[in-house]
């Protein structure tokens, strides 16, 4: 991503490979079976509704960007999400079996990796979306009228949907690392 233009050069003749295709499939399978964990299994949580649309927005965002053969852009919002997540399940695991300092530990990698990526990183392919995309994708229409065309629309609208959630759950995360720092006792707030 530090060249986000590469992203969309070439899209109309890119030819996404076997693999690619089951890496999608495979995201899908796993948000579509997290979505439904967390609506029928996991126990109720005060922001079990904001997790379903998250999720809901993710699949769309995948499921868009696979149609629309925008896979590098799908391929890198499905990294930028879960490489953070594995470190929070992770914490969460040890918290839940004692291991008091490797929680901690691990849920300090997950905070600077979901600032980095969530807040960091990603917000550069909304910007990419908005800035660079039209221009590559829609090259005879000028750039505010190929932002108004309703791909474009949608992929920015889901886009920024996403960042506003993880900008919400970004504060939820200082707030638990400040309460652990202050009082030295992690939280899980849910």
């Amino acid at each position: 991503l530090r060249h986000p233009i590469s992203m969309w050069t070439g899209w109309a003749t890119a030819v996404a490979s076997p693999s690619v295709r089951e890496a999608y499939e495979l995201y899908a399978g796993l948000y579509a079976h997290e979505s439904v964990c967390a609506a029928l299994v996991d126990a109720p949580s005060t922001e079990r509704w904001l997790f379903l649309v998250h999720h809901a927005i993710t699949l769309q965002l995948v499921g868009l960007s696979w149609r629309m053969r925008f896979e590098r852009c799908g391929a890198a919002i499905m990294v930028l999400h879960d490489a953070s997540d594995v470190l929070l399940c992770a914490a969460k695991f040890c918290k839940r079996r004692g291991a008091h300092a490797m929680a901690e530990a691990l849920f300090a990698a997950f905070a600077l990796s979901f600032f980095g990526l969530r807040l960091g990183v990603l917000p550069t392919l909304l910007a990419s979306v908005a800035r660079d995309a039209p221009a590559v994708l829609f090259p005879a229409l000028p750039a505010i009228a190929a932002l108004a065309t309703p791909v474009a629309m949608l992929f920015l609208s889901l886009l920024l949907a996403l960042q506003l959630m993880h900008v919400w759950w970004g504060w939820r995360i200082a707030h638990v690392a400040y309460k652990q720092l202050v009082h030295g006792v992690l939280e899980d707030e849910d």
